[in-house]
């Protein structure tokens, strides 16, 4: 009796943010668990290329880009998974900590109803969709969230030893995905002397350890370029060729239009042709969330939103390796910093007027719900229907 008593206090506290985890964890789940396998005909050619291309230690040593997934999906081969369910379950595992690793950084810097806002807006956009439901590694690029998410709980937490070492692993994984060396060098070039404080003041063992993790988690990056010097061109996020202006002009061109025009440069297995990244009202609140950042220039997040935008959009520009995806999983965190000026300029206008109040959150949940059904119908229902998208995928859902 005495602990029901116990459970319905902590119920009567607590509801409203049990009914909103259970909410977003559950929609969460469905939008990239829902029709997995039986979405399209079978598996696209692109998965089954990849796949075969990490089926054996040789060819998943060949290439540094994306060992982590590749590693994964060697391990589901040698386990001797046939279906392609288990592989594109491999990227939903990557697109969840993703998801939830921005409502870690949204809730860090801005309220509840905007951090629950931005991650539903972000867990249904097409892109973290295509990714995140395919067996092909474009996930990868969401990583970006989890290493800011990890930035954060470093600062805030004071287990200090975990924390040394699991930022030196993430340093060391920041380098197989294309581009992200750049964000480890800023880091180093940032904090390197408090980290080399901190190692120098470590135990013995955390010292030992934490040098064991390096060497460990960088000797397939060894082994790859020593075999391959090229691919460390991949590795930094630039293109293998340099081109030519007029190509590059046509490339940068294409790019910009993609965010909020159409998108063809992802094959059809990929993503609807003829379709934006974003919809018009995401790309305003992305301009919102921009300008918003002068008045909080100040603090080390607003240089964060600047500078990582800019990193991954100018390498999306020159051609390289880069996806789309890096860059759209940083402007979706602009897309809640837009909401989140949006509502505290309408609620400074109206601090205490009921009826204004009321109609913000009901615009903003009705736009929501327009964005969200917006991209999910694009991709449950326009994708597969797609001629293009027909033809990119085989009739098995076996790989092999």
């Amino acid at each position: 009796m005495k602990r029901f008593k116990t459970w319905r206090k902590f119920w009567s506290q607590h509801w409203r943010v049990i009914v909103a985890w259970t909410a977003v964890v559950g929609l969460t789940l469905t939008l990239f668990l829902v029709h997995l396998k039986t979405l399209n005909s079978g598996a696209s050619f692109d998965e089954i290329s990849y796949i075969q291309s990490t089926n054996s230690g040789t060819k998943l040593f060949s290439t540094p880009v994306f060992f982590l997934h590749r590693l994964g999906t060697y391990a589901l081969v040698k386990l001797g998974a046939q279906s392609i369910v288990w592989y594109r379950l491999l990227s939903v595992l990557f697109g969840l900590i993703a998801t939830f690793s921005m409502f870690y950084i949204l809730r860090s810097w801005y309220t509840k109803r905007v951090a629950l806002i931005g991650t539903f807006l972000f867990a249904s956009s097409g892109i973290v969709l295509h990714s995140s439901r395919s067996a092909l590694p474009h996930v990868t690029y969401l990583s970006i969230l989890p290493i800011i998410a990890l930035g954060l709980w470093l600062q805030r937490t004071r287990s200090h030893k975990r924390a040394l070492a699991m930022l030196v692993a993430c340093l060391c994984l920041m380098v197989y995905v294309p581009g992200f060396l750049w964000i480890g060098i800023a880091v180093i070039a940032q904090q390197g002397r408090r980290i080399a404080r901190a190692l120098k003041r470590a135990p013995l063992f955390l010292q030992v350890g934490c040098g064991f993790i390096a060497l460990t988690l960088l000797a397939p990056l060894s082994y790859s370029l020593f075999h391959s010097p090229m691919e460390a061109l991949t590795v930094v996020g630039l293109p293998q060729s340099l081109g030519t202006v007029t190509g590059h002009l046509s490339h940068a061109k294409q790019s910009l239009l993609a965010l909020g025009w159409q998108y063809n440069g992802a094959p059809a297995s990929l993503w609807l042709a003829n379709t934006p990244i974003f919809d018009i009202v995401s790309l305003v609140m992305i301009i919102l969330g921009f300008y918003s950042l002068r008045f909080e220039r100040s603090l080390k997040r607003a240089r964060l939103q600047i500078a990582v935008p800019l990193l991954f959009g100018g390498l999306v520009l020159i051609g390289g390796p880069v996806s789309f995806v890096a860059l759209s999983a940083i402007l979706s965190v602009l897309v809640a910093g837009g909401v989140a000026f949006m509502l505290q300029q309408w609620f400074a206008v109206f601090p205490r007027n009921p009826f204004a109040r009321t109609l913000a959150i009901t615009l903003i949940a009705i736009s929501v719900a327009g964005i969200g059904y917006y991209h999910t119908y694009r991709y449950f229902v326009a994708w597969p229907q797609a001629s293009q998208t027909q033809t990119a995928f085989s009739d098995s859902y076996l790989v092999k």
